[in-house]
């Protein structure tokens, strides 16, 4: 199969198997019928090669990551083509995500982008470490799983759209502001606050802390222990909302007196969450712990703190669990 004038950088297989697409350094896609050999379509429009092609799933169109950092999508019966634009290097990898509506690119600018097809948007970046240099995509019970491959030997799993994450996001970017108790009671918007004062709905947003687990070829250990994520100081009497994802710890800080008592509680905001609750002291000894991991809480105390100063609290999931919660501590 011969037609390309220059490097052949990448190829893909159609869904029926019967077609090829090629990326090529004289910056054109070729679509062709494995068959017969004979070309099909040409596409041309790219300023610089083109590094990376693939399928939608689908079929109907084609994507291709181009040294011009662009990203065009092709719509194979018309040719017609759309731009997308974002990368600041080279775009060496793209894969398309099975359910048809977003594609993920690569590229030398160490960012990995997540693309909205219809709007041709981007929907998010996350930056790696080093260049990305390959890209794939799948999905399980949770969401959508990319695997990236790194300039330096490592591979990034990446989870796109799971819960944790979807709920994190809604926090950060709803459109709407949380009432205040008195706008909740004057205008009898319910769930009312509760005595204290704490809104029944989250106080702080949320991190949207996207996973992460790192694989370094010839390492004696593949898996990166869980991630500690700090969170602020908690306030006695306060109730603070956050959502943890799959093998993550969260480190919150709380400041006690000499003698003084402290409870402190963790409730599942859903039902997917079981949490545990760890309490250590400044010299980090570990004071107190409920693993129990039943009724999607965890409680610590009363317990009377030996010292004047910072007591560190641990949350995380129990089985690798995750999802909202609230925690408070009195």
């Amino acid at each position: 199969m011969e037609g390309h004038n220059g490097t052949v950088r990448s190829v893909a297989i159609g869904i029926d198997g019967k077609t090829a697409l090629s990326g090529s350094d004289d910056r054109s896609l070729i679509l062709w019928d494995t068959t017969t050999g004979y070309i099909l379509k040409r596409f041309e429009g790219h300023k610089d090669a083109v590094l990376s092609v693939t399928f939608s799933p689908d079929g109907k169109t084609v994507f291709s990551g181009s040294a011009d950092h662009t990203i065009s999508l092709w719509d194979i019966a018309t040719g017609e083509r759309r731009t997308f634009t974002g990368h600041s290097a080279e775009v060496t990898c793209i894969a398309a995500i099975p359910d048809g509506k977003s594609i993920l690119s690569g590229s030398k600018d160490r960012r990995i982008i997540l693309w909205d097809i219809a709007s041709g948007q981007s929907i998010r970046q996350l930056e790696e470490h080093d260049v990305v240099t390959s890209l794939s995509c799948g999905v399980d019970r949770d969401g959508v799983v990319a695997l990236c491959g790194l300039q330096d030997g490592t591979l990034v799993v990446r989870r796109i759209h799971s819960p944790t994450e979807l709920i994190a996001w809604t926090y950060a970017n709803r459109p709407v502001r949380e009432l205040t108790c008195e706008e909740r009671e004057t205008n009898l918007v319910g769930p009312l606050c509760d005595k204290l004062g704490n809104s029944p709905m989250a106080l702080p947003v949320p991190a949207l802390v996207p996973s992460i687990t790192s694989l370094t070829i010839g390492s004696p250990s593949l898996f990166q222990p869980p991630v500690a994520l700090e969170r602020p100081l908690l306030e006695p009497g306060k109730r603070f909302f956050d959502a943890i994802q799959s093998d993550k710890r969260h480190i919150w800080w709380l400041h006690r007196e000499r003698g003084q008592e402290a409870t402190i509680i963790v409730r599942s905001a859903g039902i997917d969450l079981q949490p545990f609750l760890q309490l250590f002291n400044s010299n980090r000894v570990l004071m107190a712990t409920d693993k129990s991991c039943v009724n999607r809480q965890s409680r610590v105390g009363p317990i009377t703190l030996p010292e004047t100063g910072k007591y560190k609290i641990v949350v995380g999931g129990c089985n690798s669990s995750s999802g909202g919660y609230f925690i408070q501590v009195n």
